[in-house]
């Protein structure tokens, strides 16, 4: 950003060792390219968090406005709330967390937008994506599929690629495995398409 120097500071950077360095992670930005969800670190609560952004109206200007972090319904302190991907619909943020409730680690969360800085009826996504071990790195392909990083399911070493795919009842009930020519022995994550 332009007018916000704390959007990505590698001292600051530097300082965080979430599972190994993997910290701040990706952003997301609306379709109109006007709109940002990203991981920022917050120095008040020190944990790292859900930010948001607009881009300045003034067409001289292609900077945004400084970032205010989201309001998520339910937040724990000492937990940590990253890597956010908006829906198709626009309506919904998907991110990971390590806060109670979940089945260990990190796990995958959905949450309602009912504005861009308040995230209500926070859920887990269940059984059939979150593991005992971490999941993050949430993307949409599209209304059905869902790709993210696990090291909590069967793979081949450390985080490793999935697909989740959603029954017709919307949920997720399955998880595949993205093979060997996405995969490794060392972390695979963060596939957008």
């Amino acid at each position: 950003s332009n007018h916000d120097f704390l959007f990505y500071d590698n001292q600051e950077f530097s300082q965080i060792n979430l599972q190994n360095g993997k910290g701040y992670g990706p952003f997301t930005l609306n379709k109109a390219l006007d709109k940002i969800y990203t991981t920022r670190w917050d120095n008040k609560t020190d944990r790292l968090h859900i930010y948001f952004s607009k881009k300045k109206e003034d067409k001289a200007d292609i900077g945004w406005n400084k970032f205010q972090q989201i309001s998520i319904a339910g937040v724990q302190l000492n937990c940590n709330y990253i890597h956010p991907m908006l829906s198709q619909d626009e309506k919904h943020l998907i991110f990971s967390s390590n806060q109670q409730g979940g089945l260990g680690g990190y796990d995958l969360w959905i949450g309602d937008l009912t504005d861009e800085l308040t995230l209500k009826n926070v859920k887990n996504l269940g059984t059939y994506v979150n593991t005992p071990g971490d999941e993050c790195f949430p993307t949409i392909y599209d209304n059905n599929v869902m790709f993210f990083a696990s090291n909590g399911h069967y793979g081949f070493g450390k985080l490793d690629l999935y697909a989740g795919v959603k029954s017709r009842g919307g949920r997720y009930m399955k998880t595949y495995n993205l093979g060997n020519r996405f995969n490794s022995t060392n972390d695979d994550y963060a596939l957008f398409y």
